[in-house]
């Protein structure tokens, strides 16, 4: 959430791109730890589906987000 908010205050475009590639570095690194949990059986399939569907929308989301600010 922070990240989300920095990027939004941000105005130069060079620094709002580096921090949302953060924002997909930490997105990327909770779907690994999601992935783990389900294997290690700490999740069940269910709650691992849901998860891994709402971690798409977000990073569909996030990667729109910087397209728009590479393209401007």
């Amino acid at each position: 959430m922070e990240c989300i908010i920095k990027a939004q205050k941000e105005k130069d475009k060079i620094k709002r791109v580096n921090i949302l590639s953060n924002l997909d570095i930490n997105l990327k690194m909770i779907k690994v730890l999601i992935r783990v949990s389900k294997k290690r059986k700490y999740i069940n399939s269910k709650n691992y589906e849901a998860w891994s569907k709402k971690i798409a929308n977000i990073s569909n989301l996030l990667g729109g987000w910087i397209k728009s600010c590479v393209k401007q």
